[in-house]
């Protein structure tokens, strides 16, 4: 595999890993909404370092990734939690949390999505090390 790729994925992974920790500060702020949507980006960066290894990159566009990542890495031995299902969760928290006008995120509400998003990018971290790229 080449290097740049693999840099490509270490850099993804680490925003990934600095969105996390960024959502985790937001929330214990009090900001549950923006903790969402930071960790709605966070688990983009852990697709797209999966994306970076792929030899048909394609698309960097955000539902491309989505996609891609749904289609091709979701069946198999790493990604035991559906990453459609954490994607779907945050995209209709989003919705309802995020515009200025619309309620605040729950704190429940939140922090189950943080969870599920910091498991995600541990499996993001697990296929990694298998892969020789961590």
């Amino acid at each position: 595999m080449e290097d740049s790729k693999k840099e490509l994925a270490r850099n993804h992974y680490k925003n990934a890993l600095e969105g996390l920790e960024r959502s985790n500060q937001i929330f214990y702020s009090g900001r549950h909404s923006a903790a969402v949507n930071n960790s709605y980006y966070a688990v983009y960066d852990g697709m797209r370092a999966i994306h970076a290894l792929d030899d048909d990159v394609g698309s960097d566009n955000c539902d491309d990734i989505v996609s891609s990542f749904n289609r091709f890495h979701i069946i198999g031995e790493w990604f035991e939690v559906p990453a459609c299902q954490i994607i779907r969760n945050t995209v209709s928290i989003i919705k309802c949390g995020i515009p200025d006008n619309s309620p605040e995120v729950s704190r429940p509400e939140a922090m189950t999505q943080l969870i599920m998003s910091a498991q995600f990018i541990s499996y993001i971290k697990v296929y990694l090390i298998n892969h020789f790229i961590l």
